[in-house]
């Protein structure tokens, strides 16, 4: 009768009359009047009166003094507040579509509910009874709930209610939701980083329409901008900084969470690329020692974004160069991680066709300049010269290069014009030398039109007093040689 809604108005009302007169005092809740109240809802949601809700948080309220509400005469046993505030959070999600103009004042009070929990109980703040009913509420107006906590990005209190939800099995609608709104995560937390056409306009459309909010509804405040406009530029910056922060938590998160989700949003990498490469990272990862725990991850978490991204679109080669810049600084981050991508994924487990456009690539920043000295050290320690190496042991050299890369190497790398060679320094002479020696290790039949240039290069170094260099020229040349004939006063010299 009730699921076919034929019960006459005034008969159900009558009905209801008991219960709703138990609910008027704190005094007459127990688990199950909720319970029951709740089968109700979820059969009559319709029937009930949106201010219900008022009602609830008015009760709610009261579990913010404890100690009084442990005093006051009751109809639960004692330690069972906790429970029956849980059972009332439940609730929310059951009532009227309106209810939706519940959220803001929710999500606080439940915020202030965690923190009066007594210590050392079942409960805490950490173990939360309130939680689950919350996101239940949450994953209701998802649309609306992923714009509150997005513009509350800052406050640290509402973003780790925020990051616990979206983690947890419970919250995949709100999850869902938010990776549906790349954009409004852009706005929200990297607006500095955006066209400023294109932030304006997302930002503006994080308020969804009344009409989201059922008949009765009515928007979620944003939050209070009143000590904003009066604080010292400092506070605003600070909490730009948190926004930015905890928003690039919020995006590792998703990274992690959702598979393929960078994949099939570029624009979300895209904007990691760019924070990668801001001189304010660059600037905060020189000064390690002056930033909190949550700062010095700022590079970790976006090199475990890229990495997720390489892991599923190899032919993604700038950022592959990029992120090796991460070994130019000294840090607290153990990147051992790295290390071992670029040794076993990269070196050894990426196809021949695709460590040529690596090395093609490498050969273009080496004569273009693009990256300084100190970075192709790294590139060539990490990268080239571990999957050469790999190439050349398993067969696949002529895959990797060809005559023509060859002559590049040995050209424009090794046997450069004068200018352009004076102005390598030692640790980049060092792993050219090593290129070169693996080269006559592995090549040496290839190279025997090189030859002149090859010893060339090998004995200037030789001739080097005191660097470090002449020890890594003495290896080359003895492998040269070993792999071409020379006149004996040659090898005695």
């Amino acid at each position: 009768v009730i699921n076919q809604q034929r019960m006459p108005k005034e008969l159900l009302q009558n009905s209801l009359r008991p219960i709703l007169v138990n609910l008027a005092h704190t005094k007459n809740l127990s688990m199950p009047l909720l319970q029951g109240l709740a089968r109700l809802l979820e059969l009559l949601s319709n029937w009930f009166n949106v201010t219900l809700g008022g009602k609830l948080l008015e009760h709610l309220k009261k579990w913010l003094e404890p100690e009084k509400l442990a005093q006051t005469q009751k109809s639960w046993k004692a330690g069972e507040e906790p429970k029956i505030a849980a059972a009332i959070i439940e609730l929310f999600h059951l009532l009227p579509q309106a209810a939706s103009r519940f959220l803001d004042e929710l999500v606080t009070l439940t915020i202030d509910l965690e923190g009066a929990l007594p210590p050392g109980q079942v409960f805490s703040e950490i173990n939360s009874p309130y939680r689950l009913p919350l996101t239940k509420f949450l994953n209701r107006y998802a649309t609306l709930a992923v714009d509150y906590f997005l513009s509350r990005l800052s406050e640290p209190k509402y973003f780790r209610r925020f990051m616990y939800i979206i983690r947890s099995d419970a919250g995949q609608p709100l999850r869902e939701e938010l990776a549906k709104s790349p954009q409004k995560i852009l706005a929200s937390a990297f607006a500095e980083f955006l066209p400023k056409s294109e932030a304006a306009v997302t930002a503006g459309s994080s308020t969804p329409p009344a009409a989201l909010l059922g008949d009765e509804g009515s928007s979620i405040p944003p939050p209070d901008s009143s000590d904003l406009s009066s604080a010292a530029p400092a506070a605003a910056s600070a909490a730009a900084s948190d926004a930015y922060f905890q928003g690039l938590a919020l995006v590792k998160t998703l990274v992690k969470l959702v598979p393929g989700w960078l994949q099939t949003n570029r624009i979300v990498f895209d904007t990691l690329v760019l924070l990668w490469k801001s001189p304010a990272r660059i600037s905060r990862l020189r000064n390690e020692q002056e930033l909190n725990l949550v700062q010095v991850k700022e590079s970790k978490w976006l090199v475990k974004c890229f990495l997720n991204y390489l892991r599923h679109d190899k032919s993604e080669v700038n950022v592959l160069f990029d992120i090796l810049s991460i070994f130019l600084f000294h840090s607290r981050i153990d990147y051992t991680f790295l290390k071992e991508f670029y040794i076993i994924e990269v070196a050894e487990g990426y196809p021949p066709n695709m460590k040529r456009p690596l090395l093609l690539h490498f050969l273009n920043l080496f004569q273009s300049k693009q990256l300084a000295h100190d970075h192709l050290v790294v590139v060539m320690q990490m990268l080239i010269l571990p999957m050469l190496v790999h190439a050349f042991r398993n067969g696949q050299s002529w895959e990797v290069v060809d005559p023509a890369i060859i002559k590049t190497i040995v050209d424009k790398l090794l046997d450069p014009p004068e200018e352009v060679s004076a102005e390598y320094d030692e640790p980049l002479r060092i792993e050219l030398l090593q290129l070169a020696t693996l080269l006559l290790k592995y090549l040496q039949n290839d190279l025997v039109h090189h030859r002149k240039e090859l010893i060339k290069f090998g004995w200037n170094h030789l001739k080097r007093e005191d660097s470090a260099s002449k020890q890594w020229a003495f290896v080359n040349v003895c492998h040269f040689l070993e792999a071409y004939q020379a006149p004996e006063k040659i090898i005695l010299q």
